[in-house]
């Protein structure tokens, strides 16, 4: 027999996360702002973020997405930039009120 009491599907909305799991900067929504805790990138990479600005204890905030959704553009200390949503996803943040 087949249970599927525990199968779940998401049509649109970003995933839910658990308070255990990792909360990315692809998961701040519009207007919402994060504060930067570690950057999981190859150190070459990783240094480049940090000389734009993204070191942990820095407040992020999503101004907004690229029409296909594949960029996001984010405010770091008054200066907007642009991001691939690949490059957001290896960026740990913790909310901020």
């Amino acid at each position: 027999m087949f249970d599927d009491s525990h199968s779940v599907m998401r049509l649109s909305g970003k995933p839910k996360r658990g308070p255990g799991q990792r909360r990315m900067l692809t998961d701040l929504r519009r207007g919402e702002t994060g504060r930067l805790r570690r950057l999981f990138l190859p150190y070459e990479l990783a240094s480049s973020m940090r000389d734009a600005g993204f070191v942990p204890g820095t407040l992020i905030t999503f101004v907004h997405a690229s029409p296909c959704g594949s960029m996001g553009v984010y405010r770091v200390d008054g200066t907007e930039i642009a991001l691939r949503r690949e490059l957001t996803a290896a960026l740990q943040i913790e909310r901020s009120s």
